[in-house]
Order: C-alpha cells, then sequence, then structure tokens
C-alpha cells in the first residue's frame, strides 16, 4: 500500500474494472466499487464471521494486523465515512447494465449464485463508521489518532513532474476506467449536487468532490486543490529528499547508480 501511495494511488478511488483474465479475476470482479479500506473491511468482517473457528490468538494477530493496515490508510487519506460500494460509477451505462445482472444472478438461487446474493448484501454492511464490530477491530484510538495527522498535514511541495492546468478549458467526459465526468467525483463516485460540490484537480484534470481534494500542494508560489493522489505523491517525493539529504551514503549510491545508467 505504501508503494502504491508513494505512486499517486488515491486513498479513497473504486475499483472500477479488471484488465485481462487470471485465476483471480472473478474474484476481484465481484469488488467493482470497492475503495481500498473497504476492501481491508471485507476481510475483517470475514475474519470476524470465522472467529471460533480461527480461535482467539490467531483471531487476535489478524485482528491487529488489519488494524495497522486501516490505521495506515486513514493516515494517507482513506475515509471510514465513504458510502457503501456501489456496483457502478453514476451514469455509467456499461456499468449499470452489469449490475442488473448481478441482480438477476442473485435471485436465481443455486449454490454459486446464492454465493454471489450473499456477497451483493453484504456491501451495505461496509459503512464503516456505523458498524461498532469492525471499529471495535480497527481501535477507534489509533483511528482518530491517524485522522489528525492526515487532517493537520500541510500543503507540501509539488512533485516534480506535477504539471498544473489552471485555466477554465472544458474537461471531457469519460466513461473509461478512472475517466472523469461532470456528474460525480472519479475518485469515490459521489454524485454531484447542491450539498457535494464539483472541483477540478489541477494536475489530472479530473472532476472530484471536496473531500477527495482536501489538501493543497505548493507549485509556481501558489496553493492548487489537486485530488489526494497527488498530495501523497508529493509527499512522498519529498519525504525521499529529505531522508537522502540526511543520508550522505545514500545519495551517493544514488548519484553512482545514475552515472551507470547513463
Amino acid at each position: 500500500v505504501e508503494c502504491l501511495f508513494s505512486c499517486g494511488f488515491e486513498p479513497n478511488e473504486r475499483i472500477e474494472t479488471i484488465i485481462g483474465t487470471f485465476p483471480e479475476s472473478d474474484e476481484l470482479e465481484s469488488h467493482i466499487g470497492f475503495a481500498p479500506i473497504q476492501i481491508v473491511a471485507a476481510i475483517s468482517m470475514d475474519a470476524l464471521s470465522r472467529k471460533e473457528v480461527l480461535g482467539e490468538i490467531a483471531f487476535s494477530s489478524i485482528a491487529s494486523s488489519l488494524g495497522i493496515i486501516i490505521a495506515f490508510l486513514v493516515k494517507n487519506g482513506a475515509r471510514l465515512s465513504l458510502d457503501a460500494p456501489p456496483l457502478a460509477r453514476v451514469g455509467n451505462n456499461r456499468q449499470e447494465s452489469r449490475q442488473s445482472s448481478v441482480s438477476e444472478v442473485s435471485t436465481t438461487g443455486s449454490d454459486s449464485d446464492s454465493e454471489q446474493q450473499s456477497f451483493v448484501t453484504r456491501r451495505s454492511d461496509l459503512k464503516i463508521q456505523a458498524n461498532k464490530e469492525l471499529m471495535k477491530i480497527f481501535g477507534s484510538s489509533e483511528v482518530v489518532e491517524a485522522q489528525k495527522s492526515w487532517k493537520n498535514l500541510k500543503p507540501v511541495l509539488a512533485s516534480s513532474s506535477a504539471v498544473f492546468f489552471t485555466d477554465k478549458s472544458n474537461i471531457e467526459n469519460s466513461s473509461a476506467p478512472g475517466g472523469s465526468d461532470e456528474k460525480s467525483c472519479a475518485i469515490c463516485w459521489k454524485a454531484f449536487g447542491m450539498l457535494v460540490r464539483k472541483h477540478r484537480c489541477r494536475i489530472s484534470r479530473r472532476f472530484v468532490c471536496d473531500e477527495c481534494s482536501s489538501q493543497r500542494i505548493l507549485g509556481g508560489g501558489e496553493e492548487h486543490r489537486v485530488s489526494d493522489g497527488q498530495v501523497l505523491l508529493s509527499k512522498y517525493e519529498a519525504n525521499k529528499k529529505m531522508d537522502t539529504a540526511a543520508n550522505p551514503q545514500k545519495r551517493l549510491d544514488q548519484q553512482q547508480h545514475q552515472e551507470q545508467q547513463h
């Protein structure tokens, strides 16, 4: 997860499609609409259902590991208040047709379909903040500290690769995976409206909501509204530079590595 964040991965972006065919693709396909923190929550619910089988020691170990992952996600902007995972992005006809087929399959009653129905039903349980059992696993005090850490993050210098688009030119709607449209946030899929304002990420040029662009980065002497993933990318690059500056040997190794590449 840390590696993904260092590359600008969005902490609240929902899975929109699975590219390619591999043994686990069917299982991942059933997680369309899940944000990273909700995948961990689903694993936690599965662990809870197997608590008696696992035994107290094994369950406590798993719960502790899951709590650490959740705290790390929240510290990097993941939200416990996300809506339960939808089956499609707002206005995505391709995904909405798939949603209809899932609903039809879930009512047929075969063994495999019953499993699908059970999975669809549990999506509604993944509104994490309202689930007391999940919050108990994650550890309330650790989560609160992680939330404070993210909230108090100061604006960071833009990454070296950042290019800002400050004009108000039109952004074309796209239903492609990772795309953006004027109806909903490209990251968390929340529909825009009176209570959910529409913003532009100044780097990715995607429409985002206020909660998915809660921090700022500095570039050209100004603060810019960008998505939280762009903030993480800049933050990790800044931390890497500080770490290198504090470690002369590491800096020397990097210089030698660059010379070898040339």
